[in-house]
């Protein structure tokens, strides 16, 4: 029996036809263009230049079910749904990759196991850094909540495509200037924690999905037995040696820990000075979470600069170094 979800409607309430909720500069005929070339591209199946594997049954029951419960996840921060499937998420076979590509994406994927491209509407899986079905759900959940996250596009007639990026949640790239492998120049380290974070907060549903239930469980003991609480997944592997079979155990930790540290404590500065306005950290984490998937800031750039000084909000947009 594949997966349901009772909240199975919002696959019929998309307000918007691909990643993109706004295109800016331009005329109004440029932008109209970019939009329906971005709407074409997101409905397009594609195979991602021969080095994609194809995907196993189960595979695709858990992409599908992981796309229906984020829906709903991030709606009550008031993200706008998306009718995504598994063919926007493309698995890739390093057998069947070149050096040169295989090193493109080490190079974009360094700390992650897969990348969102906006410009294709889709997301690249590294499959030879996936150590089991939990760790595909949650570099995918990564990945799709850039996705799902707001999104602008700013228009570049120099660009092949018409445009250029210019927002990823709350990511921000300046008009011509080149995106670096780190990721869009202001404000990515936070845009990255908030999204990992989400991962954390998103990952109880993950049991949810009766080809993860079991792992899940498993997951969750291992987790108490050992007081690893960032433990994400973890799988046996038989290593023969001159002794004998031995076990060995691969395990994946939630990503950018340094990251989601430094916003954390972030946070539990704004609320210690703020606890008369605030009932918990998690309220102040709720506003970071709505900028990111509205792409309205002010409530947050407000929030900061009040509590901690004229001039913040653009001193935290700095990655540090």
């Amino acid at each position: 029996m594949g997966f349901e979800n009772e909240n199975s409607e919002l696959q019929t309430n998309y307000e918007r036809l691909s990643s993109v909720n706004k295109v800016e500069g331009g005329t109004e005929e440029e932008q109209k263009k970019v939009s329906d070339n971005l709407d074409e591209e997101f409905l397009t199946e594609k195979l991602y230049k021969n080095e994609e594997r194809e995907k196993t049954p189960e595979e695709k029951e858990i992409i599908n079910a992981v796309i229906t419960e984020l829906n709903d996840f991030l709606s009550k921060y008031d993200a706008k749904p998306l009718n995504l499937k598994d063919t926007h998420i493309h698995i890739l076979d390093k057998s069947k990759m070149s050096e040169k590509s295989i090193d493109y994406f080490e190079k974009y994927c360094q700390t992650s196991s897969g990348y969102y491209q906006q410009e294709n509407q889709d997301v690249i899986v590294l499959g030879w850094k996936i150590i089991s079905p939990l760790e595909l759900a949650r570099v995918i959940s990564h990945e799709l909540i850039h996705f799902l996250s707001f999104n602008s596009v700013v228009i570049d007639k120099k660009n092949k495509d018409g445009f250029t990026l210019h927002r990823v949640g709350l990511a921000v790239q300046p008009q011509h200037e080149e995106i670096q492998p780190s990721g869009p120049k202001y404000f990515n380290e936070i845009n990255e924690a908030v999204t990992e974070e989400l991962v954390k907060r998103f990952y109880d549903r993950l049991k949810n999905i009766p080809l993860l239930t079991e792992e899940y469980e498993d997951l969750i003991k291992t987790r108490e037995k050992y007081s690893v609480p960032d433990l994400a997944a973890i799988s046996m592997e038989e290593v023969d040696t001159p002794d004998g079979i031995v076990y060995k155990a691969n395990i994946k930790k939630y990503a950018y820990p340094k990251l989601r540290k430094n916003l954390n404590a972030f946070i539990k500065d704004i609320y210690e000075k703020r606890q008369n306005d605030f009932d918990s950290e998690e309220e102040i984490f709720e506003i970071f979470v709505k900028a990111a998937m509205t792409g309205d800031v002010k409530e947050l750039a407000t929030l900061v600069d009040s509590t901690l000084g004229s001039g913040t909000f653009k001193k935290i947009a700095q990655p540090n170094d």
